[in-house]
């Protein structure tokens, strides 16, 4: 049985010592094309990282590993001894343990299932009442929220846009905070784009999708939360 961390992950150092990068708004705009390994504090703030944990670039999450699709990933990347990196088959089995049926081949992306109530902690999400299911119908109503033990919370995220030329447009931002909570996969598809999943304040679905892999190819650049799974 998958046992996940109850909260996003906070770590500025891996395992061995070895310290992460911290990123700035004013000082990160330009990352070389490769990938940096860096988290950032939402809004750059210490005030935020004890609720919502810290924002990752996935080459601090792998730390050098390689991408996996395995059940369990076998990539302890950024997280503690004696815990790894969730695959997307290893996400796709906590989706279809909540909602039995959901995607069992792991193969549909976009919205999937209508589970975010049962994987969403019942605080922080802004309100929507126009869905029972959605994480912000809290304020309505609180019951049948977070049964999984997951308690996922909306940390947003971080981003620099780049223009397709590869010239950074110089445009940095946080995002989504109490709308929106992202979390990274170790999994490539076809060793260019990166899975990660993500709960909206309105949707009950959970939303797979995936961006380009910023270690080969550069495009819009992201920092997301960070769930690990114990050994």
């Amino acid at each position: 049985a998958q046992c996940w961390m109850k909260e996003n992950l906070k770590t500025t150092h891996y395992s061995n010592g070895a310290t992460i990068t911290q990123g700035q708004l004013s000082t990160s705009s330009y990352i070389p094309c490769g990938g940096q390994k860096y988290y950032y504090r939402y809004n750059d703030a210490d005030s935020n990282i004890a609720t919502y944990g810290l924002l990752y670039s996935w080459a601090a999450v792998m730390n050098g590993a390689g991408s996996s699709s395995n059940n369990p990933s076998g990539i302890q990347g950024i997280c503690p001894s004696g815990w790894h990196v969730p695959s997307s088959a290893e996400w796709c089995e906590l989706e279809n343990y909540v909602e039995p049926g959901i995607d069992v081949n792991c193969n549909s992306t976009g919205y999937r299932g209508s589970m975010a109530k049962k994987l969403a902690k019942p605080e922080l999400w802004t309100t929507y009442n126009q869905n029972s299911f959605a994480p912000g119908y809290w304020h309505t109503d609180t019951i049948g929220f977070n049964t999984s033990g997951f308690s996922a919370i909306p940390g947003g995220r971080y981003k620099i846009y780049y223009n397709s030329n590869g010239s950074s447009y110089n445009s940095a931002s946080y995002g989504n905070i109490n709308w929106e909570g992202y979390w990274w996969s170790c999994t490539l598809d076809n060793n260019d784009y990166v899975y990660y999943r993500y709960l909206s304040y309105s949707n009950s679905g959970v939303y797979m999708t995936y961006t380009k892999n910023f270690l080969t190819s550069r495009t819009d650049y992201y920092a997301f939360s960070v769930r690990c799974i114990k050994n």
